[in-house]
């Protein structure tokens, strides 16, 4: 039996957990699926593992790494503070490089707030990425509501020449930015863009498919000669450091079947989401191969931080959005943020501990375009 993506309408096979052309959600389980004796016990992993980290961080006496930018992503992240860390830790990479020059295309851009921060935008309290979300559905960022406004207390002089992405409600919520000259929708697979007109072409969706060759070969030719391309992927250490599949391999072996499906099923596809879990030499060769050199290279995301985002806030956040929603009908949702995101941020900053970790399960890579 075969089920169509509701996003690009690609027929994949009823056991498939991601679309096999867009890699949008196909048969994951939905957020709303949750029960609330899921949510205590993932909860309780939740406050073991950020417990475990604190102690760690004051024993070992790290300084926490002071970033302009985790307060403003914890501003449109607030309720998956996970996320608002890993996005800290990559944009303070991107700023020390000096390597988003423009003419720039953000290859994949979903809704254009990562990079929109990462260049240096700054939003209102009033907004994040919650607004407007549907929550019955497996994707619950892939609709755009009426209340969804973004409000930006500070924008840069300079535009992102351009973003795409084949998703139309996030195509949508990317325009409403203003914070790029322009924004397609399209496949990444066929750029609609004339040959040699970027600059730098960056990326955090290339590691999604499994053969990356035509989409490097398209980057390759819309980047203009001496161009460069900016990518963050997994390695081989991404899933050896995931949570509740590693777990699960531990109950199969000891014939908890029922409990060891129980833990794969709170995987919700992470562990086969990224399909490029490439070592560095692979991607040199993947990088040659398409015409360009390898430039730079920094190792991040902790074996810490990969299982706080693997547990993270996700089981729990449907729940948490219902009761910001009241809080807004009530006009509270700002007070509501403003006392909370304190406490977030207290709990969560530990994993600031570092940039670069050597042990990390990601890359950002910096490749130079040669010829092809």
């Amino acid at each position: 039996m075969l089920e169509k993506c509701s996003v690009c309408e690609e027929e994949n096979e009823n056991t498939v957990l991601f679309c096999k052309k867009c890699v949008s959600p196909v048969n994951i389980r939905k957020i709303s699926d949750y029960t609330e004796e899921d949510k205590d016990f993932i909860l309780s992993l939740l406050l073991n593992v950020v417990a475990k980290k604190k102690k760690k961080v004051i024993e070992k006496k790290k300084q926490i790494i002071d970033s302009l930018f985790f307060d403003q992503y914890l501003n449109v992240y607030w309720l998956r503070p996970e996320t608002a860390v890993w996005r800290t830790i990559e944009a303070e990479i991107l700023k020390e490089w000096d390597c988003l020059q423009e003419p720039l295309l953000d290859l994949g851009c979903g809704d254009g707030i990562n990079l929109s921060i990462a260049k240096g935008n700054k939003f209102s309290l009033e907004f994040d990425t919650f607004q407007g979300v549907k929550l019955d559905k497996k994707d619950i960022y892939d609709n755009v509501g009426e209340e969804y406004h973004p409000i930006l207390t500070n924008q840069i002089e300079e535009k992102i020449s351009s973003g795409i992405d084949i998703k139309k409600s996030l195509v949508k919520k990317a325009q409403m930015l203003n914070t790029y000259k322009e924004i397609l929708e399209g496949d990444i697979h066929n750029l609609p863009y004339l040959s040699k007109t970027f600059r730098t072409v960056y990326s955090n969706v290339i590691k999604d498919f499994e053969n990356v060759q035509p989409i490097l070969k398209e980057v390759n030719r819309v980047l203009q000669k001496d161009g460069q391309l900016i990518l963050t992927t997994p390695n081989n250490k991404f899933k050896k450091n995931l949570f509740f599949i590693n777990e699960a391999k531990k109950l199969e072996e000891k014939n908890d079947l029922k409990k060891a499906q129980l833990f794969v099923n709170y995987d919700r596809g992470r562990s086969v989401y990224s399909a490029t879990q490439k070592s560095l030499e692979e991607w040199k060769d993947e990088l040659q191969r398409a015409g360009f050199i390898l430039e730079k290279v920094i190792t991040y995301a902790s074996p810490d931080l990969i299982k706080l985002f693997d547990i993270g806030t996700r089981a729990f956040s449907v729940d948490i959005i219902k009761k910001y929603d009241e809080y807004k009908n009530k006009d509270l949702g700002k007070t509501m943020k403003e006392i909370w995101i304190p406490v977030i941020k207290k709990m969560f900053e530990v994993y600031l501990d570092k940039i670069e970790d050597l042990e990390g399960g990601f890359m950002i890579l910096k490749a130079k375009k040669v010829t092809i």
